[in-house]
């Protein structure tokens, strides 16, 4: 009798070679190389390169490799270069790789021909416009470099959508040199300037809490003591009035800093002189013809009270003198003005303006497409400028009939090189 201990021959060697079967078939499973994730279902490791052509948010695992070291959870790693066009769905970049040309004011990249010249104005039925595009050209001229002016006509919108268009077309080689048509616009076309990588000059006006310091595209803002200058022309003007009677004002566009400071300037004069009286100031919007119309009704109203006519630039003091022609009272009534147009000159030679002041329109139009070309290409580090020269008051003149011989005849494109090569010569007075 076989001992129930005894373990069965047969039996026991069916048992080993099933184990031997189940054996083989676990390693057969742990070595499959077409199932690298099994025992890791929600591990993934991507590598993807997105295009940008379309959507892509619904790609997933493009190569994978898995150590089999367990489950990992829901672990991600992903590296991808995106270059922007399209949508990138919820594709998750950790490293990429930006092919994008830069900043052009900042990092100087320009090719000389590369660079076109932009001065953005109100008008060139304005004769300080007029010599400010000469001395634009001037420049343009001698830089070899294709120039536009662009007219607001004194419509802050029409000034912005221009510049936007034209840096829409250029770019970042653009220099412009503006004129903010009022202050509060200077904001908006900043921005549009950044956006396009370019570089940009203003002229005149900004807002007290905003300059070129903000901003390695606004190179510099060029301004002239508007303070100073509005009230020395009204001293002269009551020294012309013999220091007593009464007087009109002629203001430029009202959210204008350039208009403000000149007329805080005359205020400083009238309280210097107690015996001079402002009857009233309007705006004429720094136009000859509505300064014209707004004389002809002051003279219908106030007659021979009016003993000067104190003007925020020589456009509107023209258009006083030419209400005062028609009343045959020019040269008896004195007016003063700020430009020193050709027009304006003329006038104090013929003792119709007792005077005027040359902040030198050649050299604005010019000098900030100069500053922005040099930064452009790389000739002029901007951050290397001392503050208070970027944010400046420029010299300037005043003319009378003493010294207007040496203002008239028209400009010499060779005086100013040497102002278009050190561009920083005559900011000699911070105005931060």
């Amino acid at each position: 009798m076989q001992n129930p201990y005894t373990p069965n021959r047969s039996r026991l060697q069916v048992l080993l070679a099933l184990l031997a079967v189940i054996s083989l078939a676990f390693a057969a499973c742990g070595n499959d190389d077409d199932d690298p994730a099994v025992g890791s279902p929600e591990q993934t490791t991507t590598e993807a390169t997105d295009t940008g052509e379309g959507d892509a948010g619904e790609q997933t695992t493009t190569e994978a490799t898995d150590t089999g070291e367990g489950d990992a959870g829901e672990q991600t790693t992903t590296e991808a270069t995106d270059t922007g066009e399209g949508d990138a769905g919820e594709q998750t970049t950790t490293e990429a790789t930006d092919t994008g040309e830069g900043d052009a004011a900042t990092a100087g990249v320009c090719a000389l021909d590369e660079v076109s010249l932009v001065f953005s104005g109100r008008t060139l039925a304005n004769p300080y416009y007029v010599a400010a595009d000469a001395g634009a050209r001037f420049f343009a001229d001698s830089a070899g470099a294709p120039y536009q002016f662009l007219a607001s006509e004194s419509d802050s919108a029409q000034q912005l959508s221009q510049i936007q268009s034209i840096l829409a077309v250029d770019g970042p080689c653009v220099a412009l040199n503006v004129d903010p048509n009022e202050t509060s616009i200077v904001p908006q076309i900043l921005e549009t300037v950044e956006e396009a990588g370019a570089c940009m000059v203003t002229q005149w006006s900004r807002p007290d809490d905003l300059s070129p310091l903000d901003s390695d595209n606004w190179a510099a803002h060029v301004t002239f003591n508007g303070v100073a200058g509005g009230e020395a022309i009204a001293t002269a003007l009551f020294e012309a009035m013999g220091g007593e009677g009464n007087i009109v004002a002629l203001q430029g566009i009202l959210d204008n800093s350039a208009a403000q400071t000149r007329f805080e300037g005359l205020q400083n004069a009238l309280a210097k002189f107690p015996r001079i009286t402002l009857l009233d100031d309007q705006t004429a919007g720094w136009q000859i013809d509505e300064a014209q119309s707004v004389t002809e009704a002051w003279l219908a109203q106030y007659g021979d009270d009016i003993g000067g006519i104190w003007a925020a630039n020589d456009g509107m003091g023209i258009g006083a003198v030419e209400a005062l022609r028609a009343a045959g009272k020019a040269g008896v009534v004195p007016v003063v003005g700020i430009d020193a147009t050709p027009e304006g000159l003329a006038a104090v030679e013929a003792g119709e303006f007792a005077v005027t002041i040359s902040p030198d329109a050649p050299y604005q139009g010019g000098i900030g497409l100069a500053i922005c070309h040099q930064v452009l290409t790389g000739q002029l580090d901007i951050n290397s400028v001392p503050d208070g020269q970027r944010v400046a008051f420029h010299d300037d003149v005043l003319i009378d009939a003493s010294n207007v011989g040496d203002f008239t005849g028209d400009p010499d494109p060779a005086n100013y090189q040497a102002l278009w090569d050190d561009p920083f010569s005559r900011a000699n007075t911070p105005a931060l």
